[in-house]
């Protein structure tokens, strides 16, 4: 399987098949809150006419890997026209979510960091882009 390639497995590796099983477990609960929280937010932008286009692992994931236990995701990215940026702020700040702000570089001027979280569930965290450049 995938983790064989990742980790290579001989005779006389060991390997603990409860890690493991947890670390994929993990994943496909984060991919699942993920790709919920995602899917609310493209609903609500496209009510309101917001053009949102996936990108980076929340547009690779779902067509190359078929399990989504095998790719961790830790937010999904989203591009959006720079004119739609205070619109998509508060949909964002009406699902729950909070802004908090990234480590200063070149591109982070491009890009927000918007995160939500819950009681007794996993943050959510959906990073907004309006340019794939800087």
């Amino acid at each position: 399987g995938l983790f064989a390639f990742v980790v290579p497995i001989t005779e006389n590796s060991r390997v603990d098949m409860q890690v493991v099983q947890h670390s994929w477990s993990q994943r496909r609960l984060e991919f699942a809150l993920l790709f919920d929280a995602l899917e609310k937010f493209e609903s609500e932008a496209a009510a309101q006419g917001i053009r949102v286009v996936r990108i980076k692992g929340s547009s690779l994931v779902p067509r190359f890997y078929p399990d989504p236990g095998d790719r961790h995701l830790c937010d999904v990215d989203v591009l959006i026209q720079p004119s739609d940026l205070q619109r998509v702020e508060g949909i964002l700040q009406k699902q729950g979510f909070t802004y908090h702000p990234v480590i200063p570089w070149s591109a982070s001027k491009f890009r927000k960091a918007w995160f939500k979280a819950e009681p007794n569930r996993l943050p959510v965290s959906i990073d907004v882009h309006t340019s794939l450049y800087w």
